[in-house]
């Protein structure tokens, strides 16, 4: 006994000789030699453990498993499990949603009657929430964008408004003041706009002038640190009302809508554009598949995707979805959402596309929720809102 003692004490001698050797070399590091033993630790605890029925299962696979990832959120909390997501790229997929909060703003419910309900998705417990905090005027067809962990909700107002801006501050929720006007207004007053962030800038493009059927061309920039906060951009080169907006690569595409007059549903749009911020001009992207308005729009590493909205031959919301891959390329059906949406909301987890609320029918309203994995091509239904509100906006926040 005391010869193997010995024998081990003189080989752990050694290793920790050829260890050091090794680093000095810059042969090894260390940050890899303890994720090694790790992996072998855990492989070792899997092995011997009866609850594991599967030798060949890895820690992803256990997290991934459903409602595996609730618990490890709860008994770790919200800083570590973005450390462990940001650890791993298979992880990350899987916890991204736990470590974000998803709000629903503005909506309508009833025609001209603007609601003024925020909705906020637990992600602890996968349930919403109404928050008690309420915006302080009401918002008909607003635009949401979340710039430095700020909510921005542009076209505020409805009538004779929609220049105004307020920024919703999550972390003054326990203070009873979430929310703010901008001291600047937008430089040209639009109801229905599309926005999108691209470089830390907020875009706001099209609309339609308060109190008329008048579309708009017309774009401006929000620089949210600048004395001078607003700048007015060269316009697009068709008029949009409720088109939509996504980031593509380091530009902005925007898609559809229509062009105003009493007549408007005639005239939806399949027609696209891309900002470029580097030269200052707009230049025609491929047309989309289907003419759409009210329509949601998502930019993520497989595509520019665009889901729903009101349009076709005969105007209707939508169930149908396309995604542009290339500037260069043309538009790709992918598969259709499980209900018609015309003025959903959308937000981006991950590489998750989610859709939020809408209407399914024209004058009928719907608090279902539903989520593509472009991976796998394939929509599934989520969590309800508690609310039925169409043309919502949606923002989401990271936890940090």
């Amino acid at each position: 006994m005391e010869h193997a003692h010995g024998s081990i004490a003189t080989i752990s001698e050694e290793l920790a000789a050829l260890r050091s050797c090794l680093l000095d070399a810059g042969i090894l590091r260390q940050a890899q030699l303890e994720v090694k033993l790790h992996k072998q630790r855990f492989r070792a605890a899997c092995d011997s453990s009866k609850w594991i029925p599967d030798a060949t299962i890895d820690f992803q696979s256990i997290v991934r498993v459903h409602g595996m990832d609730d618990h490890t959120l709860r008994m770790l909390g919200h800083g570590d499990v973005r450390s462990l997501a940001l650890a791993s790229k298979g992880l990350c997929a899987s916890m991204h949603h736990k470590t974000s909060t998803i709000y629903i703003i503005a909506g309508g419910e009833v025609p001209g009657d603007p609601a003024s309900k925020v909705e906020r998705l637990n992600s602890w417990a996968g349930k919403w929430e109404v928050m008690p905090y309420q915006m302080p005027v009401k918002a008909e067809d607003a635009v949401a964008a979340v710039l430095k962990g700020r909510i921005y909700l542009c076209g505020v107002g409805f009538n004779d408004m929609g220049g105004q801006v307020m920024c919703f501050y999550p972390h003054m929720l326990r203070a009873n003041r979430p929310w703010r006007f901008l001291p600047q207004n937008i430089p040209t007053r639009r109801l229905r706009p599309s926005a999108g962030v691209v470089g830390g800038k907020l875009y706001v493009c099209g609309g339609v002038v308060p109190g008329s059927d008048l579309a708009l061309a017309s774009v401006e920039c929000f620089h949210p640190y600048q004395r001078d906060a607003w700048e007015i951009l060269p316009s697009m080169n068709k008029k949009r009302v409720r088109g939509a907006c996504a980031r593509f690569g380091g530009q902005l595409l925007v898609c559809g809508g229509h062009t105003g007059g009493p007549n408007w549903l005639s005239t939806i749009q399949k027609s696209a554009e891309l900002y470029n911020p580097g030269t200052g001009m707009w230049t025609m992207a491929p047309d989309m598949i289907v003419n759409r308005e009210a329509h949601c729009a998502a930019g993520i590493a497989s595509g520019v995707h665009v889901c729903g909205g009101c349009g076709g031959d005969e105007p209707s919301p939508l169930r149908s979805a396309e995604v542009l891959r290339s500037a260069c390329g043309s538009w790709v059906e992918i598969p259709s959402m499980l209900s018609p949406r015309a003025g959903a909301g959308l937000a981006i987890l991950g590489e998750s596309i989610h859709i939020f609320g809408g209407s399914p029918v024209h004058a009928k309203w719907t608090d279902s929720v539903e989520r593509y994995c472009p991976d796998d091509h394939v929509w599934e239904p989520m969590p309800k809102m508690r609310s039925r509100l169409p043309h919502l906006a949606v923002a989401v926040i990271y936890l940090t």
